[in-house]
């Protein structure tokens, strides 16, 4: 009785509709295009991007509904968005779904963000974090708005939307196979993928480190920080015998160690922390 109560609820899973949170339907996985939403008033999307996050979903369930076969998409809210802005989205991705013809094509899920860009033809994304996630899963990703990874190969990037998923499309579509996009993707592009993964992992703090290993990255930003903006001032610095525009020698209190710190200074620094490290408390 317990194994038909249990094949009953896995059929009824199987058929859930496009506004099941988590299940989709297994004829979609390795095929539907994948949009992860940002939060609409995030400030990488209002400095960095021309367009907006109900532009950007509207674009891409019109694109994939104008296809032959009606591409499916799925698309992930924010989980970090309040719950006015939850409802707005999830009316955006609505009627742009109704306006596209295709309500029963498009999908709303809160599964994890590695099973959705796995089982994604590729990802779509303005700017948001979660291309590193990509990165992880070594999978797709058009993003068509500045960011850090815009002008690596990790990334397929366009800021014409259109222009961008006619470009994915051309690549990952057809037969509308996972193995497929992946060999589409290419080692090369994974590879980057995975070097800039291992650079953000030894460049940020997180919780997998001990305190004093996430001390030392700070420090180590702080002190890139300083020596930058110390250069910067040599750089600016007046010069003896001329001006700005007629340079003559430098004029610079110190040297060039003494702007930027020495060695054992640094290292007595690093030692210092490290006798108070057992106070320090970090969060996540």
């Amino acid at each position: 009785a317990a194994s038909a109560a249990a094949s009953a609820a896995a059929s009824a899973a199987a058929s859930s509709s496009s506004s099941d949170p988590v299940v989709l339907p297994a004829s979609i996985l390795g095929r539907y295009v994948f949009v992860p939403t940002q939060h609409i008033g995030d400030l990488s999307v209002l400095r960095y991007s021309k367009m907006t996050v109900e532009a950007l979903i509207r674009g891409v369930v019109a694109a994939c509904a104008a296809r032959d076969d009606a591409v499916p998409v799925v698309v992930k809210i924010h989980p970090h968005v309040d719950d006015a802005e939850t409802a707005l989205q999830r009316a955006i991705i609505a009627n742009a779904s109704r306006a596209a013809g295709i309500a029963d094509r498009v999908f709303v899920s809160t599964a994890s963000i590695g099973f959705l860009t796995t089982h994604a033809l590729f990802t779509v994304t303005l700017n948001g974090g979660t291309v590193v996630d990509n990165f992880y899963t070594g999978t797709p990703v058009l993003t068509t708005a500045r960011s850090l990874f815009a002008a690596t190969d990790a990334v397929l990037y366009d800021p014409d939307l259109d222009r961008g998923l006619r470009t994915a499309f051309d690549m990952f579509a057809a037969p509308h196979d996972r193995a497929d996009a992946d060999d589409a993707w290419g080692d090369d592009r994974r590879r980057r993928q995975r070097q800039i993964v291992c650079w953000l992992r030894k460049m940020s703090m997180n919780v997998d480190k001990t305190p004093a290993a996430n001390v030392d990255v700070l420090q180590m930003h702080l002190d890139n920080m300083h020596a930058n903006l110390s250069l910067g001032a040599v750089a600016e610095a007046p010069q003896q015998g001329g001006t700005r525009d007629q340079p003559g020698a430098a004029s610079v209190p110190g040297t060039l160690d003494d702007v930027v710190g020495h060695e054992d200074d640094r290292s007595r620094r690093r030692s210092r922390r490290r006798r108070v490290v057992g106070d320090l408390r970090l969060e996540h």
